[in-house]
């Protein structure tokens, strides 16, 4: 590799949302994935470990990595975001969650009205788009929808968020995101995200506190899939319905969120949509 190619990989990146940072006065920052506030109000279990997985496609199977970390918060830093946006729009968006996020994650009652839906969908899905950018080849969400959220806090299109109450050891901090590129004609997608692949499905499930939280995002327009697979005990929270939410729910069994987090498992095994194998992890 020739010193320029080394240089370059070496560059920070720039602001997922903006497009800009790691210059003088707005450097990228280095952040946890879940603020230190947030600490307090999380369980503390002796020998609590924290596990995370990605799973992604390869030709004739779904490859599942998992890791398991010590301790008691998902602690690994993340340089993905410059300090103008860390500091500005998304700590806005932090802020008027945590009112609402406080009581959720230690479980106790709290009527989730619209206002507080979309509070907390907007933290959901940054959260989201943080996490699915750890990894750029694994992006379904573009950077033109990150720069609308950031601008207007338009969610993207076609984003589905639900949410559920969970009482168990490893989902207190747990993580799992899944991706697939799929199509349901004859035509196989054409599209890249900048990197010569393109994924078009993705499920990020992730647990903090008692919260348990399922997103699903597809630019596939006519797919028709739902990943709860009649779980009644969780709640769609986006797109809004009128109803409110009253939290807790009933508690999730490990194996339930466990179902919930890989459900890519079994839209892959259905006949709904034709798959196309990602390249080699």
């Amino acid at each position: 590799m020739v010193a320029s190619e080394r240089a370059k990989r070496r560059s920070p990146r720039k602001c997922i949302f903006c497009g800009e940072g790691g210059t003088p006065g707005n450097p990228m920052t280095e952040e946890h994935l879940w603020p230190e506030w947030m600490h307090a109000y999380l369980p503390q279990i002796p020998g609590m470990k924290t596990q995370a997985g990605r799973s992604r496609m390869r030709p004739g199977q779904l490859v599942n990595q998992q890791k398991i970390r010590e301790g008691h918060v998902f602690t690994k830093r993340f340089r993905l975001v410059c300090k103008r946006c860390d500091t500005g729009w998304m700590s806005s968006i932090e802020e008027q969650a945590k009112p609402i996020l406080v009581p959720m994650l230690q479980g106790q009652r709290i009527t989730l009205l619209k206002n507080h839906k979309i509070r907390l969908a907007h933290w959901i899905a940054l959260k989201v788009m943080v996490m699915e950018s750890i990894d750029p080849i694994d992006c379904v969400i573009t950077e033109f929808e990150r720069e609308d959220f950031r601008a207007t806090r338009t969610m993207p299109g076609l984003m589905r968020i639900f949410i559920g109450t969970h009482d168990l050891d490893e989902w207190y901090t747990g993580f799992w995101h899944q991706t697939l590129r799929a199509h349901l004609g004859s035509t196989p997608p054409t599209q890249t995200n900048g990197l010569g692949r393109f994924k078009n499905i993705q499920t990020t499930a992730f647990g903090i506190g008692r919260i348990f939280s399922l997103s699903f995002v597809t630019t596939i327009q006519d797919l028709g899939f739902n990943p709860i697979f009649g779980i009644r005990k969780v709640r769609r929270l986006w797109p809004l319905r009128d109803q409110v939410i009253a939290w807790p729910l009933v508690d999730l069994s490990l194996s339930e969120a466990n179902k919930l987090a890989q459900c890519i498992a079994e839209l892959r095994d259905s006949p709904i949509a034709r798959w196309l194998p990602s390249p080699s992890l």
